[in-house]
């Protein structure tokens, strides 16, 4: 009789953890869950993988919805109800942390360090403006669920902060270049 091996399916494994079979697949086929050459996986190493590599918020709202489930019934009347009360409050959270982030990120005296940083590297005074302002705008677009009123209160280093921080340049200038680079973005993306 052979031993039994300890690698399963990539369904076996989202069974056994309660987990939706394209969840685990996807993790599969990203790398973030390890396999064997069968495509077969350990259900120890998956665990840890998962541990190391899923995101914390994920994490928790799949907790929070692992214990409060909502009620089995009709299936055209739960897509209407919505998400459980404690899916939407940690969604919620999470969204709220991706906006706070932001706000840190794209603060003027940070969006001025950075400026300061790309002059010292060598950029032109206009380059390292326009890089800054690109720090600061990029992260907000790739946020898709944001509302304009997650932007309130972000405001950018007025032109007078600008050249105080990193000497007499054209601001316009500097504007130009962060616009055509912004707008190219897809095409940038495309590129990688």
């Amino acid at each position: 009789m052979q031993p039994k091996s300890k690698y399963i399916t990539p369904s076996a494994y989202a069974k056994l953890r309660g987990l939706n079979k394209s969840t685990v697949c996807r993790q599969v086929k990203s790398g973030q869950i390890p396999v064997n050459s069968e495509g077969r996986l350990d259900p120890v190493a998956a665990d840890r993988a998962r541990e190391r590599n899923l995101d914390p918020s994920k994490r928790l709202g799949a907790e929070a919805r692992k214990r409060n489930p909502p009620p089995r019934g009709d299936r055209k009347a739960d897509a209407v109800a919505g998400p459980p009360a404690a899916a939407v409050d940690e969604q919620d959270r999470t969204h709220q942390t991706r906006v706070d982030v932001l706000k840190e990120i794209a603060a003027p005296p940070e969006c001025l360090m950075f400026a300061l940083a790309c002059l010292h590297l060598g950029c032109s005074r206009e380059l390292a403006c326009a890089l800054a302002k690109m720090y600061f705008t990029w992260p907000a677009l790739a946020l898709e669920d944001l509302d304009p009123e997650d932007l309130d209160g972000i405001t950018e280093p007025s032109s007078d902060e600008w050249q105080r921080e990193l000497g007499r340049f054209d601001v316009e200038a500097a504007d130009a270049l962060c616009d055509s680079a912004l707008m190219n973005r897809g095409d940038m993306a495309g590129a990688e």
